[in-house]
């Protein structure tokens, strides 16, 4: 059985890149919210691994990430990003 796999971010174009390059190997689900991530893995999680922007309309990835945390503690976070500051990525790794 793959493992299941959830990608979060607010650009359709990144979801459907990860669902097309890593379906072969993993079970892909994605979201485009932070609270779209939360109901996923609550329906359909856990998840080995959750992935999110660190940018999104609403709530950002370090919010959502530390409520993902809290509740699944055993799943795999990663924050994918490349518009944060240096004090915006410490902050990120301390959490």
């Amino acid at each position: 059985m793959k493992e299941k796999v959830l990608f979060v971010d607010d650009e359709q174009n990144i979801l459907f890149s990860m669902r097309r390059n890593l379906h072969s190997s993993y079970d892909v689900h994605t979201a485009e919210s932070a609270d779209e991530g939360i109901a996923t893995i609550s329906k359909q999680g856990p998840f080995k691994v959750v992935v999110s922007d660190f940018r999104m309309p609403g709530r950002d990835g370090m919010s959502f990430l530390t409520e993902v945390r809290e509740k699944w503690p055993n799943s795999i976070l990663i924050m994918l990003t490349g518009q944060a500051d240096f004090q915006t990525a410490v902050q990120a790794i301390n959490e």
